[in-house]
């Protein structure tokens, strides 16, 4: 057998976000060759890492695996931020305190609650005169009414998170001068994703990932949506960078 020699059976592709991936196998004779083969770019996709197992007969198998953009995407312009940019949106609901809740006084006003040690706590009856709100209808309720609140600590508030992930060969300049500012509409956002309505809700420009394959950077950047009213004003100014 051969020092060293590649084989049949090289795998890969490219993922959405145009960062092309090929797994070369190769066979060695001894450990110390698993660490040198495979070394040259194939396609244009410099080698990024490597496993190997021992075989039967004391050989071992590599598997070398290349990562960047390939040669063909470079020349159709298939790279960079406009061409791999792919978007996602996660909802969700979370239980936050009552107190947190960006109408607490109107609440405590229509349900007759009072601050104790700090927390929030409603009577058992809805206090004379008062009116309750179920959905869009609202009723007038006696003193006699039992209150829909009596014992609630907390309320369902919903959340969301936009990512937009995409593959450059240079990281943008402005992201760390982005970092933690308020922004009420998402940048380049797809037609469907910018006109959806949010009410009086903002974003928070997060810190976004950076992955390093070869010469290409994956950068993923997440907009976080505000509760109801919007972030306070100025509250980039307090993030310590």
């Amino acid at each position: 057998m051969a020092d060293s020699f590649k084989t049949i059976g090289k795998s890969g592709g490219t993922d959405e976000n145009g960062l092309s991936r090929i797994t070369v196998p190769w066979y060695v004779d001894s450990i110390d060759q698993v660490w040198s083969v495979g070394r040259d770019a194939v396609e244009g996709l410099p080698a990024m890492s490597r496993t190997f197992t021992q075989l039967g007969n004391g050989h071992f198998k590599v598997n070398v695996t290349h990562e960047g953009y390939s040669d063909d995407d470079k020349e159709e312009g298939n790279t960079g931020e406009e061409a791999t940019t792919t978007w996602n949106v996660d909802f969700d609901f979370s239980e936050e305190p009552i107190e947190a809740h960006h109408n607490l006084e109107e609440i405590k006003k229509r349900y007759g609650g009072t601050v104790v040690e700090g927390k929030v706590e409603f009577p058992e009856k809805l206090p004379t005169n008062s009116r309750s709100r179920s959905g869009l209808r609202t009723s007038s309720n006696g003193s006699n009414d039992k209150n829909p609140l009596f014992g609630v600590e907390t309320y369902i508030l919903l959340k969301a998170r936009i990512s937009k992930r995409y593959t450059t060969e240079e990281i943008p300049a402005d992201v760390s001068r982005t970092m933690g500012r308020i922004i009420r509409t998402i940048p380049n956002a797809p037609e469907d994703l910018a006109s959806m309505d949010w009410g009086d809700r903002d974003w928070m420009i997060q810190p976004p990932k950076v992955e390093f394959k070869g010469e290409v950077r994956v950068i993923t950047q997440e907009y976080l949506l505000s509760p109801p009213g919007g972030w306070p004003e100025g509250v980039h100014e307090f993030i310590e960078r």
